[in-house]
C-alpha cells in the first residue's frame, strides 16, 4: 500500500553483500505553505498547473469529492469507464490531507490511457482543458453527478446573421468551455470582449451571404452574442500566431492587462442578475510554441494554505550576502548554474541582456555557452528558463530571483511613504495601484504552484506576467459570492470517509518512517588491514585498487553505542575470533575523509560516547582498526589535504618532468616555495610559477620565486596569503634567463600556431616583460620571433575571451589591465584598421555551429559585398545566397532583406553571428513547399487501376513505406508559391513543373493532390479554397496522385472504399473507390443506395455495410436510421428529456472520413450473420492488442513499489 512512497531498496545477499545497491528516501512533510505541490513525470508541467487551478475551484473540487461512492464503484471492481473521475478524487483527497512534499499522478495519466512516451510530449493546455472535461463528462454519465461539468464551465453562445435587405436573423446556438480571444486585436481583456461579443462583421462583396429568403447573395452582418455565462469563466489567450516570413508560429509578447474583477453586465443582457466574476487563476507559459513550461498563480479562496509572504522577504533581505552569488571568489567551470549566478549578480543582478550575460560568460571563461555548455544542457535560454527558482526572464532580461524579492520590497516601502507623504503628483496613479493590490494581498492569498514547489506571491506578481516572454495564457474568472469554507478544516470535511481512513494510515507510515530515519544513517565502512598507513593517510595496499571494493556499507542507529557499532562492524567484514569481547575493547573506529584520491583519518571515535553526540550522518566514512593509530591528520573546513600536479619546464632540466606536491589548502606561498625547491632541487636564475587553469591552454602568473625568497611581505600585500585562497591545482614552472621585476606588466603569450612538424597537444609559453602603452603589434612581432614563427604577419594575438586585439591599438586600450595578462598567438588575419570588424558566420556546407569561420571586412560594407566575400573565402560555387543574423544562442534567425545597406546601416556589430544560406529570398507572403510526385513502376502500369486505389488508401490512412516504394518512382521537388493562391492555381503550378511530365497528364482534373501530415495525409479539395485557409505553410509536404479519368472534387466530398465480403469466407475481395457527397452520408439508407448506383446491385438484394475500425481491427455495422435512431436516443436523453440526434454518418458514433473502408455484405438468406465483418487478419490484430494489454499491466505491477525519477524537456 505504501510501496510508492519510497525508492526500491535491493537488499541483495545479506551474507555477503559491500556495497548498498540503493538507500530508501523519505518522503518529506509539506512545506511552510501547506501546499504539496505535483511531480513532473517528463513534460506535464500543464497537467500540473491545470491541476492545481481545479484543485483550488471550491466549486469543482467540492463536486467531484462529493460524488457517491456506490455510482462511481469505487472498489476493486470499478470499471475503466469510471477511472478519471476515480482517480481526480483520489488525487485532490491526498493533495488536502496527505502531508506529504509532493503527490505523484501516474494513477490519474494512466486513467486517461497515456502512454509513458505521451508523458515527455508537452501539449497544449488550453486543449488539454477542453478534453478533460469532456473525458470527465464522458465518465460521469448515468450518475447523479453528470451535471457538473455543464453547470459549472458550459456556457451558450449565439451566432446570428442579420440579412440587410429582408432583416431576416438566422440564428445558431453554440455551448463553450472556454473563451479563446486573440491578444493582436485588442490590448485589455475588456476591449477583447467587447470587440468579440459587440462587435460585428459586415458580410459584403465577394463574401456576401446567400438568403434562403431572398435566394440571392446578399450584404448580411454577422455578430456574435453571449446568452449564458457559466459560473466559471475559463478564457483562453491566443498568444501564438503564423509568421509566413520565418514559416513557422511566433508568440505574442505583447501587453494584455486584464482585471481583478470582471463586470459581463453589458455582454450578457439575457440575464437580470449581477454577473460580476473575480479573477482567481492564471496559468503562465514561458518559452515558445515547441517548447516552453507552465505554472500557475493561484488564489487561496477557502484559506487552505498558509499565506506569509514577509517571511519569504525577509529571508531575502535580511542578509543581502545570504544569496548563493554574494561569497563566490571561486567558479566551477564544470557547472553552469554557479558561473551564470556569478555573472548576474556581479553586472546589478536585474534586468541583465542575455546576450550581454553570454559576452561576459565568455570573456570570463575563455569560451562561449555553445562551445561549452550547449551539447549537454542546450540553449541558454532554455537553460535560465528550467531553473526559474534562482533566475527569472522577462523578454530577454534576466534576474535574480532572491534581487526581485528585495526588490519588490523595497518598491513596497517607497510607494507607502510615497503615499504617505504625497510629495510626487506624477505617480499618483502608480501609488494608487500598488496601494490597491497591497489591500488585495490583505485579504487575497495567492500562490504559485510551480511543479513541485509552491510559493506566496503578491498581486502585483500576476501585473508582471500581462506582457514578454513568461505571460498569462489562460485566466479563470468565477462568480462572486461568499464562499462559507474559510479554513483548512471545513475543507479536510469534503473528504470522504474511506478516503480519509486510507489517508490516516498513509500518513501514520510516514511518519514513522521519518522518525527512523532520523537516527538510522548508511555509513561507509573501510578495514585498516586493507591500507598502508602514512601519518593520517591510508593508501591501499594493492597498487590500483578501487577504493569502492575495499568498502562495506552498513547501517547503524545513532541511538546505539559505539561498542554496537563495532560488534556490526565486524559481522560485516565476517571477522570471527575466539574472544570477541577483547576485539571490540582493544578496537578503534575513525572518521575519515577523501580528498583528492586518498583517504584521511581526521577524528577517533570515543568508546563512551553514543554515535548522535558524534555528529554521525549518512555517507559519512569509518576506518577500522584493530590498534590504535598515531598521528591522526586535523582536517577542519580551512585546512584541507590538496594534491598539486606540478610540470616543470626549464633549460635546467634535461626533459619536461611531471611530478605531486601533498599540501593543504591553508599552506602559505612561502612554505610553498620551500616545498618547490625541495622537489626541484636547484635555483638558477629567476622563476616563474603559474596556475594553470581549467581552461586549455590559459595561465594565470602566480608568483617570482625570487621575490618570494627575498622578501614574503610582497605576498602578503598582494592578498596571496594561502593556496586556499587561489584555488591552486595545477602548478606550471618555468626558467627566465634574465631576473623579471614584480612592479612591471607580465604579458603571458601561448603559442598555439601548429606546425608541421609539432605534436598538437604541445604548447610553448614565455613570458613578456613590458608596460600597457606598448602596441599590439610589437608584441607579436616579439613573441613570434620567440616562438620561431616566420609568417607573424598572418597572426595575431587573442584574449582567452575570445577577443582578437586589434594590431593598431596599445595594450591598455584594448582592455587589458593590472599586472599581468594571458593571450594566445594564432594563426589567423590580424584587424589592422579601425573600421574593421570581425564576424563569424556558418555556410550550407558546415553543419557544426559555433563560429568556426570569420570574416574581417569593412564596417561600411554592403551585404552583398560581404556575401561575396563569404563565399570567396568558403570557395563556394556560385548561385543565390542571403544572410541571415543569429542571436548568441541560435535560438531566433533574422532575415536580412536588403543588400545595398551597409553592415554598419543594419547594425551589424564586430563579433555577431551570421548565417549564410543559399537560395533567393521569398517575397512576402510566399511560402517553399516540398512536392512528392508518385509515378507508376512500368510493370504496374496493366493494373494501373487497382494501384491507384491502392496507392490512395496508404496516403489517406498510414504511408506503407514498403508499399509505396515497390510500386511507385517518388520524384522530389519544390515550389514556391503565395498563400492567397487558390487550390486550383496549386495545382496549375504543379501541372507545369518538369518532374510532372512522367504522369502524362491532360488537365489539372487528373491530378488529385495531398497536404502530408507525419504519417498520414490530408486529401485536398475545393479549388476555390486560398493555401493559407488549408494550413499549407513553409516547408509543407504536397503529395500527387495521377488519375486514370477526370473528377472535381467538391468541399463535401468524402472517399470511401468499398470492400465486398465473399460469401461464405472471411475474405474480401479488392477495394472499390467512390466519392460520397453530404447527401449520401445522410445516413445509412443513402450511402447503400449509392453503392447500390456505384456497384450496380438491385434494389431488391439486401445489403449489409460496415465501417472498419483499423486501431482496434473492430468493426461497426452502420444501421437503419430508424435502428441507429432508437438505440442512440436511449443512451442520450439529458436530465430535461430533450434527445440529441444523429445528423448524418459523418457525426459519431460512425465519424466515417476520408479513407474508411466500409465492408458490404449481400444477404442472400435469413440465416446469414448480420453482424460478423471480421476477417483471420483482425483476429491476430485483436490477439497482438490483448498481448501489449498485458505486457503493459504487468510493467504496471512490477514499477508499483517505487517512484519513478524523470527529467522534464521544455
Amino acid at each position: 500500500m505504501f510501496g510508492d512512497l519510497f525508492y526500491d531498496v535491493d537488499e541483495g545477499n545479506n551474507s555477503s553483500t559491500n556495497k548498498r545497491k540503493d538507500v530508501p528516501l523519505v518522503r518529506q512533510p509539506r512545506g511552510p505553505t501547506g501546499f504539496c505541490g505535483i511531480t513532473n513525470l517528463g513534460a506535464t508541467c500543464y497537467l500540473n498547473a491545470l491541476l492545481q487551478t481545479l484543485f483550488l475551484t471550491p466549486e469543482f473540487r467540492r463536486s467531484i469529492l462529493s460524488i457517491d461512492r456506490n455510482e462511481l464503484g469505487d472498489t476493486d471492481e470499478a470499471t475503466q469507464v469510471r477511472s478519471i473521475p476515480i482517480q481526480l478524487r483520489k488525487l485532490f483527497a491526498r493533495m488536502l490531507q496527505l502531508n506529504i512534499d509532493f503527490v505523484d499522478t501516474d494513477k490519474l495519466i494512466e486513467s486517461f490511457g497515456w502512454s509513458s512516451d505521451e508523458t515527455f510530449l508537452q501539449q497544449d493546455i488550453q486543449e488539454l482543458n477542453r478534453v478533460l472535461f469532456d473525458a470527465v463528462e464522458q465518465s460521469l454519465i448515468g450518475t447523479s453527478s453528470d451535471n457538473i461539468i455543464r453547470d459549472l464551465y458550459k456556457g451558450t453562445t449565439v451566432n446570428e446573421i442579420e440579412c440587410k435587405e429582408c432583416k431576416i436573423i438566422s440564428r445558431r446556438e453554440e455551448g463553450f468551455l472556454d473563451l479563446s480571444l486573440s491578444v493582436a486585436d485588442s490590448s485589455t481583456l475588456d476591449g477583447a470582449l467587447s470587440r468579440y461579443f459587440l462587435g460585428y462583421e459586415l458580410m459584403c462583396g465577394d463574401n456576401k451571404y446567400y438568403c434562403e429568403g431572398c435566394a440571392k447573395h446578399v450584404d448580411a452582418e454577422k455578430r456574435c452574442r453571449l446568452l449564458k455565462i457559466p459560473p466559471i469563466l475559463t478564457i483562453s489567450l491566443l498568444r501564438f500566431y503564423y509568421d509566413s516570413r520565418i514559416g513557422n508560429y511566433k508568440k505574442d509578447k505583447k501587453r494584455f492587462s486584464f482585471p481583478e474583477k470582471l463586470s459581463m453586465n453589458s455582454l450578457c443582457k439575457t440575464s437580470d442578475k449581477e454577473n460580476i466574476y473575480e479573477l482567481y487563476s492564471v496559468i503562465i507559459h514561458r518559452g515558445e510554441l515547441t517548447g516552453g513550461h507552465y505554472h500557475c498563480f493561484t488564489k487561496d479562496i477557502n484559506n487552505i494554505g498558509n499565506w506569509s509572504l514577509e517571511n519569504i522577504t525577509t529571508v531575502n533581505t535580511e542578509n543581502k550576502d545570504s544569496n548563493p552569488t554574494s561569497k563566490i571568489d571561486f567558479i566551477d567551470l564544470f557547472d553552469p548554474v554557479q558561473i551564470l549566478i556569478a555573472i548576474v549578480d556581479c553586472m546589478g543582478r536585474i534586468d541583465i541582456p542575455i546576450d550581454v550575460i553570454g559576452q561576459k560568460l565568455t570573456k570570463e571563461t575563455g569560451s562561449s555557452w555553445n562551445n561549452r555548455y550547449r551539447k549537454k544542457y542546450g540553449p541558454i535560454r532554455k537553460f535560465l528558463g528550467n531553473h526559474s527558482d534562482i533566475f527569472m526572464i522577462n523578454d530577454d532580461l534576466v534576474s535574480l530571483v532572491s534581487a526581485v524579492n528585495v526588490n519588490r520590497k523595497e518598491i513596497q516601502n517607497d510607494s507607502s511613504k510615497e503615499k504617505e507623504n504625497n510629495h510626487d503628483q506624477n505617480d499618483t496613479e502608480k501609488i494608487s495601484e500598488l496601494t490597491d493590490n497591497q489591500h488585495l494581498n490583505d485579504k487575497q492569498h495567492w500562490f504559485d504552484f510551480n511543479d513541485l514547489s509552491v510559493t506566496p506571491i503578491s498581486y502585483n506578481e500576476i501585473v508582471k506576467k500581462y506582457s514578454g516572454g513568461e505571460s498569462a495564457y489562460m485566466l479563470f474568472y468565477r462568480l462572486q459570492s461568499d464562499d462559507t469554507l474559510t479554513c483548512r478544516s471545513d475543507v479536510i470535511e469534503e473528504i470522504p470517509k474511506y478516503l480519509m481512513n486510507e489517508i490516516n494510515i498513509e500518513n501514520a507510515s510516514l511518519q514513522e518512517h521519518r522518525e527512523a530515519a532520523l537516527y538510522k544513517h548508511f555509513v561507509t565502512v573501510y578495514h585498516h588491514k586493507d591500507f598502508m598507513y602514512n601519518d593520517g593517510l591510508l593508501i591501499p595496499i594493492k597498487e590500483g585498487t578501487n577504493l569502492e571494493e575495499l568498502a562495506v556499507v552498513l547501517q547503524v542507529d545513532i541511538r546505539e553505542g559505539i561498542e554496537e557499532m563495532k560488534r556490526k562492524i565486524l559481522d560485516s567484514f565476517q571477522h570471527f575470533s575466539n574472544d570477541r569481547y577483547a576485539d571490540i575493547v582493544n578496537s578503534c573506529l575513525y572518521k575519515g575523509r577523501l580528498f583528492e584520491r586518498y583517504l584521511h583519518i581526521y577524528q577517533m571515535l570515543d568508546d563512551n560516547t553514543n554515535a548522535e553526540h558524534l555528529g554521525i550522518s549518512d555517507n559519512d566514512i569509518i576506518v577500522y582498526s584493530e590498534d590504535k593509530l598515531i598521528k591522526i591528520m586535523d582536517i577542519n573546513d580551512h585546512h584541507r589535504p590538496i594534491l598539486l600536479r606540478c610540470t616543470i619546464s626549464c633549460s635546467a632540466v634535461s626533459s619536461k618532468r611531471i611530478f605531486d606536491i601533498r599540501a593543504f589548502s591553508s599552506m602559505k606561498l612561502s612554505t610553498l616555495y620551500d616545498l618547490i625547491i625541495e622537489n626541484v632541487g636547484f635555483l638558477n636564475g629567476d622563476f616563474c610559477v603559474m596556475k594553470n587553469t581549467n581552461i586549455y591552454p590559459q595561465v594565470e602568473l602566480l608568483f617570482l620565486l625570487q621575490d618570494l625568497k627575498n622578501n614574503d611581505e610582497i605576498v602578503q600585500n598582494k592578498n596571496f596569503a594561502s593556496v586556499e585562497e587561489l584555488y591552486i591545482t595545477d602548478l606550471l614552472i618555468m626558467q627566465e634567463s634574465g631576473q623579471l621585476n614584480s612592479d612591471h606588466f607580465y604579458c603571458i603569450v601561448t603559442n598555439i600556431v601548429r606546425h608541421d612538424n609539432q605534436d598538437r597537444d604541445t604548447n610553448e609559453i614565455i613570458v613578456i616583460q613590458t608596460n600597457l602603452d606598448v602596441i599590439v603589434s610589437e608584441i607579436k612581432v616579439m613573441a613570434a620571433s620567440r616562438f620561431g614563427v616566420d609568417d607573424f604577419q598572418e597572426c595575431r594575438l587573442k584574449a582567452f575571451d575570445g577577443t582578437i586585439l586589434r594590431d593598431y591599438l596599445n595594450l591598455r586600450k584594448c582592455g587589458l589591465e593590472g599586472n599581468q595578462a594571458a593571450v594566445l598567438l594564432e594563426k589567423g588575419q590580424p584587424i589592422t584598421e579601425v573600421s574593421n570588424i570581425l564576424l563569424t558566420y556558418d555556410t550550407p556546407s558546415n553543419t557544426t555551429r559555433g563560429g568556426n569561420r570569420e570574416i574581417i571586412i569593412d564596417h561600411h560594407s554592403s551585404v552583398e559585398k560581404c556575401i561575396s566575400k563569404m563565399m570567396q573565402l568558403s570557395n563556394l560555387r556560385e548561385g543565390n545566397y542571403h544572410l541571415m543574423k543569429s542571436n548568441l544562442w541560435f535560438d531566433s534567425f533574422a532575415v536580412i532583406h536588403d543588400l545595398e545597406k551597409s553592415l554598419y546601416q543594419l547594425h551589424i556589430e564586430h563579433g555577431d553571428h551570421l548565417i549564410l544560406q543559399e537560395g533567393q529570398l521569398l517575397p512576402d507572403g510566399f511560402v517553399k513547399i516540398n512536392i512528392k510526385i508518385f509515378v507508376p513502376l512500368e510493370e504496374k502500369l496493366d493494373d494501373f487501376r487497382n494501384c491507384d486505389v491502392s496507392l490512395t488508401q496508404s496516403l489517406l490512412n498510414d504511408m506503407q513505406a514498403e508499399y509505396l516504394k515497390s510500386n511507385y518512382v517518388i520524384l522530389s521537388t519544390c515550389i514556391e508559391i503565395a498563400l492567397d493562391s487558390t487550390l486550383q492555381e496549386l495545382k496549375m503550378q504543379l501541372l507545369t513543373m518538369p518532374e510532372a511530365s512522367r504522369l502524362s497528364l491532360p488537365s489539372i482534373n487528373h491530378l488529385r493532390i495531398y497536404h502530408q501530415r507525419g504519417s498520414k495525409c490530408n486529401l485536398l479539395k475545393g479549388d476555390t479554397k486560398l493555401i493559407k485557409d488549408l494550413n499549407i505553410e513553409h516547408r509543407s509536404t504536397i503529395c500527387m496522385q495521377a488519375l486514370f479519368f477526370e473528377e472535381r472534387l467538391l468541399v463535401d466530398t468524402t472517399l470511401l472504399f468499398i470492400r465486398h465480403r465473399i460469401s461464405e469466407s472471411r475474405e474480401y475481395g479488392p477495394a472499390i473507390e467512390i466519392a460520397c457527397d453530404s447527401d449520401d452520408l445522410r445516413d445509412s439508407d443513402s450511402l447503400k443506395k449509392k453503392i447500390r448506383y456505384v456497384l450496380g446491385i438491385n434494389s431488391s438484394q439486401k445489403l449489409i455495410i460496415a465501417k472498419h475500425n483499423r486501431q482496434q481491427y473492430e468493426w461497426i455495422v452502420v444501421e437503419s436510421k430508424a435502428a441507429s435512431s432508437n438505440q442512440a436516443n436511449k443512451a442520450r436523453k439529458n436530465r430535461k428529456g430533450k434527445k440529441k440526434h444523429q445528423k448524418c454518418l459523418l457525426d459519431p458514433p460512425y465519424n466515417i472520413c476520408n479513407g474508411n473502408v466500409i465492408g458490404l455484405k449481400i444477404l442472400v438468406n435469413e440465416n446469414d450473420s448480420n453482424d460478423d465483418f471480421s476477417t483471420i487478419e483482425d483476429d491476430n490484430g485483436k490477439a497482438k492488442l490483448q498481448l501489449i494489454e498485458e505486457e503493459k499491466n504487468q510493467r504496471k505491477a512490477s514499477n508499483t513499489a517505487g517512484i519513478k525519477i524523470r527529467v522534464d524537456i521544455k
